[in-house]
């Protein structure tokens, strides 16, 4: 994987925000290419974990070539992680962490 990850809106996250965590696929001579599969974990800070899997979720969705992204919606403050796998051919794995802050204000 190639600049393979990005988060938008850059942080600080704040409960009740989605995140688009968007990926880039390689190959080793660069040129960009989708995998036959491609796994999107998350764990919440509560420790309950979702999986999503390309192209049977349309929760991730392909961009363009090589191309992903998603967007997780951050219902809990604290820490939320996320994985994602790609399968042959161009295998690969990117990790990262969302730090959500909670509202000032009372859920309405």
């Amino acid at each position: 994987m190639s600049d393979p990850c990005r988060l938008s809106p850059p942080p600080p996250f704040l409960l009740g925000d989605a995140a688009r965590v968007s990926l880039v696929i390689a190959g080793p001579d660069g040129a960009h290419a989708d995998p036959i599969s491609l796994t999107l974990r998350t764990l919440n800070p509560q420790g309950a974990a979702t999986t999503l899997r390309y192209p049977d979720d349309a929760a991730i969705v392909r961009d363009a070539l090589g191309h992903y992204h998603a967007d997780i919606v951050l219902t809990q403050p604290g820490t939320w992680y996320w994985r994602w796998q790609s399968g042959h051919p161009s295998l690969g794995v990117a990790e990262g962490r969302i730090t959500v802050q909670p509202s000032r204000f009372d859920p309405e």
